[in-house]
């Protein structure tokens, strides 16, 4: 049987994921409320360490932390808040994934708010004087951008942004689902209102997000009646997926050096192994300080064409949509996002090469 191979860890992740110890959870069930039998009470306190381990990773308070249930969950989160808080204005961008951007048009006609949509430049660069008229030109307004851009890998300037968000009383919610792997957030210091992560794109289970939501945006009052459900709050019910999330978080951080370092090395490995099918490939990728570190972008001659035939060697791929801002002049092409995690190796890359080397030929 051929190997499977996944370039596309910036959707998807592979089977490899943090074993649970079943003694530690033996006594948990599924959707017990915290109520004062022992189960409940040992179920709170589960929950509780994990929201407070992962709070502590991103340098946040245990009680700023919120657990969602699955990604549109977390989005219905982040349209409650915007309501809640009287926004008028959504900033956001195209290249956000499209479950977001489906049910942001759905809340936009809902509610009456409009929407705005950021510019990029090439390699994703965002123009900040649009974004900063636009911020001065909103009574209220929320900024919903992903901390890096998929169709670049290039991070955006958060703490530029979030001191235009400042200025004109924006809130500032950030999505660092694909940032979390490769480099540390420190939500304190990049002063934003809101994130959200998950727990997949760690190794973790998937099912279950964490949503940061500073403690100045809601009063705790508030915060009771908006997600707090009877005795539980929101996102709580299923035990195993919030441990999971929480061994997960914890081995990033005793690997994250290491992860680092072969992340670096092996997205050289491939860029230097691709190298030789040039002009008929060419790498799209603006290598700097602010480039995550697993991630290229390879443009390819024709379209329609390659998914289909990597897919054919148990090669999982992203494919980039050509029509976006990013690479509008490519349309004619086909752009892989090739994405590796802590797991890929040098051996996948090679087995990539020779599989590109044949189709090309």
């Amino acid at each position: 049987m051929q190997m499977q191979i996944n370039f596309d860890n910036i959707h998807f992740t592979i089977s490899n994921k943090v074993s649970l110890p079943a003694t530690n959870l033996e006594q948990a069930y599924e959707g017990t409320d915290f109520a004062e039998h022992f189960i409940g009470r040992n179920n709170a306190v589960i929950i509780e360490n994990a929201r407070a381990s992962i709070a502590q990773s991103i340098n946040a308070f245990a009680g700023e932390l919120l657990f969602t249930n699955s990604l549109i969950e977390t989005y219905e989160l982040f349209f409650k808040l915007a309501q809640f808080l009287g926004i008028d204005r959504i900033v956001t961008s195209e290249t956000e994934d499209e479950v977001f951007l489906k049910m942001i048009n759905a809340f936009s006609i809902q509610q009456g708010v409009d929407i705005y949509w950021v510019d990029y430049s090439k390699f994703g660069i965002i123009d900040l004087n649009s974004l900063e008229n636009v911020l001065k030109q909103s009574k209220k307004a929320l900024v919903f951008l992903s901390h890096v851009n998929i169709f670049s890998g290039l991070l955006i300037p958060v703490k530029k942004i979030a001191r235009m968000c400042n200025k004109t009383n924006a809130f500032f919610a950030l999505n660092c689902t694909h940032s979390m792997p490769t480099m540390r957030i420190n939500v304190a210091q990049t002063s934003i209102d809101a994130a959200l992560f998950s727990s997949a794109q760690v190794h973790g289970s998937s099912g279950v997000w964490a949503v940061f939501l500073h403690n100045s945006l809601i009063s705790d009052s508030e915060f009771e009646k908006l997600f707090v459900l009877g005795k539980r709050q929101m996102g709580t019910a299923n035990l195993n997926l919030i441990k999971s999330f929480e061994l997960a978080v914890q081995q990033l951080e005793s690997q994250r050096q290491t992860t680092h370092r072969h992340l670096t090395a092996l997205k050289q490995y491939f860029i230097d192994k691709v190298q030789p099918f040039k002009p008929l490939v060419d790498i799209l990728y603006a290598e700097n300080e602010t480039t995550i570190s697993n991630q290229v972008v390879i443009s390819l001659p024709f379209s329609n064409y390659w998914l289909h035939r990597f897919d054919i060697e148990n090669i999982a791929v992203y494919v980039l949509p050509t029509q976006n801002k990013v690479y509008h002049n490519l349309v004619e092409k086909t752009l892989l996002c090739i994405s590796f995690s802590k797991y890929n190796t040098p051996i996948e890359v090679d087995l990539f090469v020779e599989v590109l080397r044949k189709l090309l030929l």
